[in-house]
């Protein structure tokens, strides 16, 4: 039979396996950045590029590449000052909307030796579980104060102390009260979870005029988002998007508010929900680097 002979077609291993290790790494970077990953199930990845870190949106809509403000990196906060320079205020305050009179909760922090008749105001809102006195307890009023700043919580209607109640069709209309009755001016609206349902109709039922009634917002994963993905990119209103890693809301409430023009994510890492009571110091970190941002 002589043997078998020869088919012609040469096989040149080393080619061959070049081409497959090419084409396996051109698979991992087309997953990992359009398509949620190797394992998938992730919301968010960060990722640096140069010398500014960014956040791959997996599902691609609406964003591309994200701005994102790592707390870990950002410097350490100014030390809160000796006992006796803050002053903390309590008080009800009379708030009417549509005919109805609430009694409402405020705390304010204030400096004993700043002025903030010309500074920012720091709004506090809170979640459905919350109240004004959270934001005491982990002494955000107290970081707010100190660096400056006009420091307000609020217990929202039905809350808190807050006992009176008002329908969820006169929620605009009780902040926009409560804000003129309040004198305040040159706001940044902190608004986590159920008070989205307040600050999000305030702020973008009109986008155009959003900074008319705010020159800041900091969303941490607030309810209805998907609400107003229309308007959002119509404002110009500057945003801190916080929200932490293993928050379940994380993904979409990532992907509707990063269609505003002007915003940042801070992703708090390992924190759930309520990543500003998971992890204070990292919230207030982002905080502080967003309100120096707006002053400077």
């Amino acid at each position: 039979m002589g043997g078998l002979r020869p088919s012609g077609l040469h096989i040149n291993k080393p080619v061959v396996f070049g081409l497959f290790g090419i084409a396996l790494v051109v698979f991992i970077v087309t997953r990992v950045y359009m398509g949620g990953g190797l394992a998938g199930g992730v919301a968010s990845r960060v990722f640096q590029i140069g010398s500014r870190p960014t956040v791959v949106n997996p599902s691609g809509a609406g964003r591309g590449m994200e701005p994102v403000v790592n707390a870990s990196k950002l410097d350490a906060l100014p030390a809160l000052p000796p006992d006796g320079t803050l002053v903390k205020k309590e008080e009800q305050f009379k708030v009417t909307v549509a005919g109805q009179t609430l009694n409402v909760q405020v705390v304010q922090m204030m400096n004993s030796k700043t002025d903030v008749s010309n500074a920012l105001t720091v709004f506090f809102l809170h979640g459905a579980a919350f109240s004004s006195q959270n934001w005491v307890d982990i002494k955000t009023l107290d970081h707010v104060a100190n660096w400056g700043y006009r420091s307000i919580a609020i217990d929202l209607p039905g809350k808190g102390k807050t006992a009176d109640t008002i329908s969820t069709a006169h929620y605009v209309d009780f902040l926009s009260a409560f804000i003129q009755a309040m004198g305040m001016t040159k706001i940044v609206i902190v608004s986590p979870s159920m008070s989205g349902g307040y600050a999000l109709p305030y702020l973008f039922n009109d986008p155009k005029t959003s900074t008319d009634r705010a020159v800041g917002y900091v969303p941490v994963a607030p309810v209805q988002t998907s609400a107003f993905r229309k308007q959002y990119p119509e404002s110009q209103l500057p945003t801190l998007i916080v929200y932490g890693t293993k928050d379940s809301m994380a993904e979409t409430v990532l992907n509707d508010l990063s269609l505003l023009p002007k915003h940042e994510a801070a992703p708090i890492e390992g924190a759930g929900h309520a990543c500003y009571m998971n992890n204070p110091e990292a919230f207030h970190k982002v905080l502080y680097h967003f309100l120096k941002g707006l002053t400077s």
